[in-house]
């Protein structure tokens, strides 16, 4: 790992649960695989975008990991109860993080 992932690990100060999708129901509606938990950074923050009527469209955050979280992914936070599928957020936005030389070294997850 490199000195950037190493640093991202070492501020990774929570504990989250990540259940990710395995599938679908005869309704369409998304199944999920058994929760994970892994270390993460979450960074909580209001999204900035307004709906049409100038309201804010609710809150986003940003979650460092050092494991990939996939889109769609259910997250739970570590004040959440994972016993409770609507507490968790979703996955909208998941990129790698890469160093100067092209290694990755974390990835960064946009959750609501």
């Amino acid at each position: 790992m490199s000195s950037i992932g190493q640093l991202v690990a070492r501020r990774a100060l929570e504990t989250i649960t990540v259940a990710s999708v395995n599938g679908h129901s005869s309704a369409g509606d998304p199944t999920y695989a058994a929760q994970r938990t892994m270390a993460a950074r979450v960074e909580r923050s209001f999204d900035r975008s307004a709906d049409g009527e100038g309201e804010q469209d609710g809150t986003a955050h940003r979650i460092f990991t050092t494991e990939q979280i996939i889109l769609g992914d259910l997250i739970w936070l570590a004040e959440d109860n994972v016993a409770d599928q609507d507490a968790a957020v979703i996955a909208r936005d998941v990129s790698p993080a890469n160093a100067l030389d092209g290694t990755r070294t974390h990835w960064v997850t946009i959750a609501s």
